[in-house]
């Protein structure tokens, strides 16, 4: 398993080396609503400036929510049309922590400027108690095509949002 981690990463730095300004580029993501026991779904959105070719960010989540997983026991995370061809990765960095990557092997681009880029299916725990609960987004980067932009600073500020449970 760490074999495979490293193999990521690695294959995540070689493909974006370079960095860019993330002054005209920001990260928000949708609220959602889900009762005990049921899933939700948040949107994440991307309005950028810049030709955006890879996203980093950790998903932090409060206790009583929890990723979806696939049948390969994935976290269900789907790249919107902007993100077609993009693929997902998504693994625990601790308990409630998960650090998401997306970028497509075949060098396509985010489309357009703006709108949602990924969505992530969570579930509210049975006995998750109602009200709102903050899903934070740390340590969020992307990589840009333009790489004459490879000289500045490619980390944007943390978002979050919140899942309310009725």
């Amino acid at each position: 398993m760490e074999k495979l981690k490293l193999i990521w990463t690695i294959l995540f730095v070689a493909a974006f080396t370079t960095a860019s300004y993330a002054g005209d580029n920001v990260f928000s993501a949708a609220s959602a609503t889900a009762a005990p026991g049921q899933e939700a779904v948040i949107d994440i959105m991307l309005n950028n400036a810049d030709e955006v070719n890879g996203l980093q960010f950790d998903i932090v989540l409060p206790e009583g929510i929890q990723l979806v997983m696939d049948e390969k026991n994935n976290p269900l995370i789907a790249p919107s049309e902007r993100a077609k061809g993009f693929s997902v990765i998504c693994k625990a960095v601790e308990p409630g922590r998960f650090r998401l990557m997306s970028l497509s092997f075949q060098g396509s681009k985010v489309k357009g400027n703006e709108g949602v880029v990924l969505s992530i299916t969570v579930k509210c725990d049975a006995a998750v108690k109602k009200g709102d609960n903050i899903v934070r987004f740390d340590e969020a980067h992307l990589s840009f095509a333009n790489t004459e932009l490879n000289k500045t600073d490619s980390i944007l500020p943390s978002f979050e949002t919140k899942v309310t449970v009725k």
